[in-house]
């Protein structure tokens, strides 16, 4: 899959890529990745109940592909 050209100043990345092209071209390393919020959080309900299930969820490996947030770690090279 590619990203909408328009949404980077004209640049086409995968989505495999575009989060280390975008973070070495700034001078980062990505230190850690982890996809996050298997629930929508914003759904309504009990929100410690849905964030605990959430929580479980994205540690079943496969599962977690339908994340809908990612939680990126970087440090700046030198």
């Amino acid at each position: 899959p590619v990203l909408p050209r328009q949404a980077l100043g004209g640049r086409v990345y995968t989505k495999r890529t575009t989060v280390t092209d975008l973070l070495r071209r700034h001078r980062f390393a990505l230190v850690e990745f982890r996809r996050v919020h298997v629930l929508p959080l914003s759904a309504g309900g009990p929100a410690r109940a849905i964030w605990a299930t959430s929580c479980a969820l994205e540690r079943v490996p496969g599962l977690n592909l339908v994340a809908t947030s990612f939680e990126l770690v970087a440090r700046t090279e030198t």
